[in-house]
């Protein structure tokens, strides 16, 4: 994998990076790791130093910044700093397999994106994050198109738009990349790519105060307009506008906060489309369910095995949803049984 360069964005993370470290010295990862530090405050550059001095069979390279700039900036100058054929991108606190990775990497071509088998993690659950299937609609349609876990060639990476400054959803310029370009999944036994959540993360952080969730619709939307503008055709761009209406209405849901919606309901004519407003109810819905169990005060030995049954009592004979939206009961190694809402053909 002497072609393949790990680009990693650090702020802040002195507390992962010994993990991510280890992951890596503990491979036999042969390729370049270079690490942006977007102006941490902590010792984070002074960790990776010590690393890359301790093992200098890893090629580590860092480049600190003085002025805290935005993840979306890091991920622009790393176009410009890697050398390699390929790039693969990773979050400072995540993990990855390298066993899984020498798999897919020999698929690796100059004019293909490559993929796999990814998943979100977090203290109570484990979450697949996107679809195992090489038919291109499907996979846009039911995967998180972010930028981590992806092995593109340098070429295509150095395509990727996205705006300056931004930290919340600033990777949604992935989406008309994987558009445009072939990309092909490598079907694995095990995931390769380790997505962590932790309290200090984008989503997590947006919901401390109303100013940040404000600021992270805000963002958010901008992304969406900058990445539909580089995607052409009609089909794909309605396919972009229900599926990102989903995933910023689970935001919304999550941070009670769905009067943030109406400036992209309305920008998109989306008011006037039955199914739109069924998904937001859909999520309402989850709302009402929680506040019930608050209310009546049920055990949690019982919650996790209710709440899949009444959500789905919402869902199916409340809001009467059309035909493409389904749930999925997503059952975690942790035994805990979550519901998924998620397109369906």
């Amino acid at each position: 994998m002497k072609d393949l360069t790990l680009v990693i964005t650090t702020h802040n993370s002195q507390q992962f990076l010994p993990r991510l470290l280890s992951n890596i010295i503990n491979s036999d990862f042969d390729g370049k790791v270079l690490f942006l530090d977007d102006c941490s405050s902590d010792d984070s550059v002074n960790i990776i130093k010590l690393y890359k001095k301790k093992f200098p069979h890893i090629k580590i390279d860092v480049k600190a910044f003085d002025v805290n700039r935005g993840v979306a900036t890091m991920r622009h100058l790393s176009q410009d700093l890697v050398k390699t054929k390929y790039v693969m991108c990773l979050d400072d606190d995540d993990v990855i397999d390298f066993s899984v990775l020498h798999q897919v990497y020999r698929h690796a071509t100059p004019s293909k994106i490559i993929t796999t088998y990814r998943v979100w993690i977090n203290k109570s659950m484990l979450m697949r994050v996107n679809l195992q299937t090489n038919d291109r609609e499907k996979y846009l349609q039911r995967t998180w198109t972010n930028v981590w876990g992806m092995i593109f060639p340098t070429k295509i990476f150095k395509e990727l738009k996205l705006i300056d400054g931004q930290n919340y959803n600033e990777d949604l310029g992935v989406y008309p990349i994987l558009v445009n370009h072939k990309f092909e999944f490598v079907p694995t036994k095990k995931p390769l790519y380790y997505y962590v959540a932790r309290p200090s993360s984008a989503l997590f952080d947006a919901k401390q105060s109303h100013e940040k969730t404000e600021k992270f619709f805000e963002q958010s939307f901008a992304n969406f307009d900058n990445s539909i503008t580089q995607v052409t055709d009609s089909l794909q761009r309605q396919m972009m506008i229900d599926k990102f209406l989903m995933q910023f209405s689970a935001a919304a849901s999550q941070m009670k906060a769905f009067d943030l919606l109406d400036p992209f309901i309305s920008k998109y004519n989306l008011d006037k489309e039955e199914g739109a407003l069924q998904l937001i109810n859909v999520f309402r819905a989850k709302n009402i369910v929680s506040m019930v169990y608050r209310a009546l005060r049920i055990p949690k030995r019982w919650k996790k095995h209710l709440i899949p049954y009444i959500w789905e009592y919402f869902y199916c004979n409340l809001f009467h949803p059309i035909n493409k939206f389904k749930i999925y009961h997503y059952v975690s190694k942790y035994k805990r049984t979550v519901p998924i809402l998620a397109l369906v053909n």
